[in-house]
């Protein structure tokens, strides 16, 4: 077999394996689609579940042979955001005083580039926003509220903290382990 005989062998698998890749992708949405069906409706059931999504990359992050954790993470965190939006409309409502661009821009890769975002006029309103609707609220700044769960902090690619996000979770979605 020739040099071009096996480019183009290895370039044919290559595309077969991207299409078995979108299959599982448009599974992985269905079943999603699915969840939500089977979810109860109603106030206090948000599609977040933290510890689930922390389980999954955690799980996949144990599993990988080649992968590297930042790929298994920006993968799976835009799966996840995908399914999260098949799931029920969610935003991120985003508050911060400079950088604005930057801030968004790490705010919907951590969260999916899937949730639609709109900006706040300060932060009470993104956090009530995210009291009162299925919303993301994320602020430059370190926020207390009884009623929000705090999702993390929002990186940049280099690692620095820029951000904080907070969301209405019910009871029984916030504890560890839920599946």
């Amino acid at each position: 077999m020739n040099e071009e005989t096996n480019v183009h062998r290895i370039r044919a698998a290559i595309d077969e394996t991207d299409y078995g890749i979108l299959k599982l992708i448009e599974r992985r949405l269905d079943l999603a689609c699915e969840m939500a069906a089977a979810k109860p409706s109603g106030q206090g059931h948000s599609p977040l579940r933290p510890a689930r999504e922390s389980s999954i990359l955690e799980r996949l992050n144990q599993k990988a042979a080649r992968a590297s954790a930042r790929l298994i993470e920006v993968v799976w965190r835009e799966l996840i955001g995908q399914g999260r939006q098949a799931q029920g409309p969610m935003r991120l409502v985003l508050f911060a005083r400079e950088e604005t661009r930057l801030f968004e821009e790490c705010a919907g890769r951590h969260f999916s580039s899937a949730i639609p975002v709109e900006w706040a006029k300060n932060k009470e309103a993104a956090l009530k926003a995210a009291r009162e609707h299925p919303v993301i609220a994320v602020l430059d700044v370190r926020a207390e509220d009884p009623d929000l769960t705090p999702l993390g902090e929002i990186k940049t690619s280099a690692g620095e903290t820029i951000g904080f996000a907070f969301a209405r979770i019910a009871a029984e979605d916030n504890l560890e382990g839920q599946a």
